[in-house]
């Protein structure tokens, strides 16, 4: 048998990527703009057209307030100075409400979503569940929760304040209410994938155990 006497050609291992090959590359806001043209643009036109007609609006009935007006009264100090409490320019205890900045205001509503959305899905995916692992469980109560479901959140804002006599606990009160049957209903309606429908599966593996 003869041997071939031409090499073996070497296959070169391929080299690392270098520092420039990974980077990033690199942003041309001309480019962006180019290709999200009509996302960007679409946007800034109807808000502009918004702005338009508010303004227009407020100087012919003269009973409200325009854009222009609304940011000269509020610039200073709620916008300018957004964690200003009372005459000091930052204060550290806004949270407790009264004469505070745009910031404190904000900041008290992102605990109150975080506190009410929070709830509401560990209640609504509990009791979702629990009422979903019951066909019995399910068809009691159900049916008032699904009356419950046609009020509307806002509906429940002055029965909220009248019990808890703070705006605070009214708003977490209708996050809650609202979250958690959105919650409640998406769990209860996949009686399939809830413990109902594994029941026997999860029994067996529990007893091979």
């Amino acid at each position: 048998m003869l041997l071939d006497p031409s090499p073996t050609p070497h296959t070169p291992h391929p080299t690392p990527m270098t520092t420039a090959a990974r980077r990033l590359p690199k942003f041309d806001p001309a480019v962006f703009l180019q290709k999200n043209a009509r996302k960007v643009l679409a946007p800034i036109i109807a808000l502009s057209i918004a702005l338009v007609l508010w303004e227009t609006f407020s100087l012919v009935t003269k009973s409200l307030p325009g854009p222009i007006q609304v940011l000269q009264d509020t610039w200073d100090p709620w916008i300018i100075c957004p964690f200003f409490v009372g005459d000091q320019a930052f204060g550290l205890d806004g949270l407790n409400g009264g004469d505070v900045g745009l910031g404190w205001q904000t900041l008290a509503s992102l605990i109150r979503v975080a506190i009410g959305y929070t709830l509401a899905s560990l209640l609504g995916i509990a009791v979702g569940i629990l009422v979903g692992a019951s066909p019995v469980l399910y068809e009691a109560v159900d049916p008032m929760f699904q009356v419950l479901r046609t009020v509307p959140p806002l509906a429940w804002l002055p029965i909220a304040l009248a019990i808890f006599k703070d705006s605070g606990p009214a708003g977490i009160f209708i996050l809650l209410y609202h979250r958690h049957l959105a919650h409640y209903l998406q769990h209860s309606r996949r009686r399939a994938a809830t413990p109902a429908g594994l029941q026997k599966r999860f029994q067996g593996v529990a007893s091979v155990g």
